[in-house]
């Protein structure tokens, strides 16, 4: 009996195929219509359709390297049926059940010997030659809830279908399986087994010279961005000037000459925010480009001090820019829609079902004066993919051969002669989602975010914070006039608590109707809703992008029904935060600048410190004061180290903060203060 075989799903077979050859394996076999079996001693298993077409799946072998007489160049029906009907006629010629599959395993026993048998020629090689490189990889290990171990890569993400079989690792690079990713994914799971055997997911540098542990000086690159944004700081957003653009596009190159792709996007991002304040532009925030720069002196400083995350997994060293995809499946969690003066920019959430990613397709339009500004319905009419609307793509899935996904998780659909690319309606059915993408419960994702690094320290992904959360109740609805908020209290199926805000928006605003609607129940009853889920220290608060009742429900892209009966009510306000204030202070004197801050800004800073020393802060208090004997020292005419005592601050708050947004002990598995 063939145990590779019979440890195939419908849904693992998908991804070594398409959705479509397995429902249409599927049908034929529950019509009696699927091939007649026979397995030789040597454990080929030969199908022979009605129609003389002969498929033979050899052992040791990958699905897409079976032998079949069908014209079709890669995978086909024929392949998908055979595999899929082996564990039935397994079944039905035994009297006793057919075996389980396999318990829980670990890539990582897999031997040099079956790589280099099951690997395209030559894959084992470039694996070689990326290790001696290095890179960072993401071990997540099979459980009882998802029992198909994963290793993300810097560029893909390599999935084992079938224990301790290398054919059936599926891989979502361009080649698909035999590529040098299953080689690399399968030495991450051997690192790792060797670190921590028990921890479920654990990040471990494969290099033939692992740089964790280790401390070393800052790169030339690293330390002319810390140079720049010490500048920024001491000058302010308001006084920098459109010179100062060039100095962010040579630090950037130099960045990415070192392979630092990390703290490259970030400063792009942080001169992308600049240039929003320039413009007077909505998108600008302050305590956006606090959070950028605080970030990149973050990653500058635990490059050149000892730490437990290796160097790589900080500065993103061996990311590929961009990932050009074989045929994927992306289901939409929803969408949003910013303005930014006449230009509307429309943002779809889409999740990869098999490995979990998050990406995020983007479309701007920019519309002249005098041009009547469409609202959300009506841009949900307008292209966004060579073959569908934004309405339809923001509620429903994607299939496609030619996308592209840069490092940060955006995803970009190639223009193509041949369609490639399609657009189908969805039913909302969450429950085939990985978690933790998918959340039934509250209590199990705030266990996951006390187990990660610092987001400061983390990949920059755009999707990270997307989540599709079961609902069990929606308890309230109100509206609160003064905010422009729409507040909502929810409860997940075991009981735990959820708050859900949206404000209004100019771009979309009938869509907090919409969203009342929705969980008053208008649509059906509730059971998922998709969005930003994060912890402000009182609790889990979720943004909405889309909502999942009897049919799936984007706010942003509909008109109201009818007009929601909306109680009007002032949401109740947290006690007031003392971290949130200190933050305040220095996004303040990052904004206006460290020289310009008012006469009473030290008197300020003195306040928040004493404040912070009264709840036992004492690390953040000591940072604060620091910084403030720092400014006096330079209001003085006296040399003073005052942006990095100013940063110093700004790093150990945002740790404070994010520390508090979970509900046990903080979620960094760090010393903050090597920071």
């Amino acid at each position: 009996m063939r145990a590779d075989l019979m440890a195939l799903t419908p849904e693992t077979v998908a991804s070594l195929a398409n959705l479509g050859l397995v429902k249409r394996a599927l049908k034929e076999l529950e019509q009696g219509k699927g091939p007649t079996l026979l397995e030789s001693d040597e454990g080929v298993v030969r199908g022979t359709f009605e129609d003389g077409i002969v498929t033979e799946l050899a052992p040791n072998r990958s699905l897409k390297d079976a032998s079949c007489t069908c014209p079709a160049a890669g995978m086909c029906r024929h392949r998908v049926a055979v595999a899929l009907g082996y564990g039935r006629w397994v079944g039905e010629r035994n009297s006793a059940p057919p075996a389980e599959p396999p318990t829980l395993w670990s890539p990582g026993t897999i031997q040099d010997a079956q790589l280099e048998a099951g690997l395209e020629r030559g894959a084992l090689g470039e694996a070689n030659t990326a290790r001696k490189r290095g890179l960072v990889v993401e071990v997540h290990r099979a459980t009882a809830d998802q029992p198909v171990p994963a290793a993300k890569l810097p560029s893909c993400v390599v999935r084992f279908l079938v224990p301790h079989q290398v054919g059936f690792a599926r891989c979502d690079c361009q080649v698909t399986q035999g590529c040098s990713h299953v080689a690399l994914a399968v030495w991450a799971f051997r690192t790792a087994d060797a670190l921590d055997p028990e921890r479920a997911v654990l990040n471990v540098e494969v290099a033939d010279t692992p740089s964790s542990s280790t401390s070393s000086a800052p790169t030339e690159a690293l330390l002319a961005m810390v140079a720049l944004v010490h500048e920024l700081a001491r000058g302010g957003v308001t006084s920098a000037r459109d010179a100062l653009a060039q100095r962010f596009t040579l630090v950037g190159e130099a960045l990415s000459r070192e392979g630092l792709l990390w703290p490259r996007t970030g400063l792009d991002d942080l001169a992308w925010m600049l240039d929003r304040y320039r413009a007077r532009s909505s998108r600008y925030h302050p305590s956006a480009a606090l959070a950028l720069a605080t970030e990149l002196m973050a990653r500058a400083r635990v490059v050149s001090q000892s730490s437990e995350l290796p160097t790589r997994y900080v500065t993103g060293q061996g990311e590929a820019m961009e990932t050009r995809l074989d045929h994927l499946r992306l289901i939409s969690l929803g969408a949003s829609i910013e303005s930014d003066g006449r230009a509307r920019i429309a943002e779809i959430f889409l999740a990869d079902p098999d490995t979990g990613m998050v990406s995020v397709l983007e479309k701007s339009w920019t519309f002249a004066d005098g041009e009547t500004i469409p609202d959300g319905p009506e841009l949900s009419r307008r292209r966004i993919a060579s073959t569908a609307s934004l309405g339809l793509l923001g509620a429903g899935q994607l299939v496609s051969r030619v996308a592209r996904r840069r490092a940060k998780g955006t995803l970009t659909l190639e223009p193509s002669a041949v369609a490639q690319t399609s657009v189908m309606p969805q039913t909302g059915d969450f429950t085939s989602l990985p978690k933790p993408l998918r959340v039934d419960s509250l209590r199990e994702i705030d266990v996951l975010m006390r187990g990660r690094p610092p987001q400061m320290l983390r990949p920059r992904l755009l999707g990270e914070s997307l989540h599709a959360v079961a609902i069990g109740t929606i308890e309230a609805c109100a509206f609160d006039a003064a905010a422009q908020r729409l507040h909502a209290v929810a409860r997940d199926p075991e009981g735990h608590p959820l708050r859900i805000t949206a404000p209004f928006s100019g771009a979309a605003p009938r869509a907090i109707d919409v969203l009342a609607l929705a969980l008053a129940g208008a649509m059906g009853t509730v059971r998922f809703i998709a969005g930003a889920l994060t912890h402000d220290g009182f609790g889990f608060v979720l943004t909405p992008t889309m909502v999942v009742a009897d049919r799936v429900v984007v706010p942003v892209l509909e008109e109201p029904n009818s007009t929601p009966s909306l109680v009007s009510a002032t949401a109740h306000e947290p006690p007031p935060d003392r971290l949130e204030a200190a933050r305040t202070l220095l996004e303040e004197a990052f904004h206006l600048g460290l020289t310009s801050v008012s006469s009473s800004y030290e008197q300020r800073l003195e306040r928040a410190a004493s404040h912070l020393e009264a709840i036992g802060a004492a690390g953040l208090t000591e940072r604060l004061r620091h910084f403030g004997k720092a400014l006096s020292a330079t209001r003085a005419g006296r040399d003073a180290e005052l942006a990095a005592r100013f940063f110093d601050a700004s790093i150990r708050i945002a740790l404070a903060i994010e520390a508090r947004s979970s509900l046990g002990a903080p979620i960094t598995p760090l010393d903050s203060a090597t920071l």
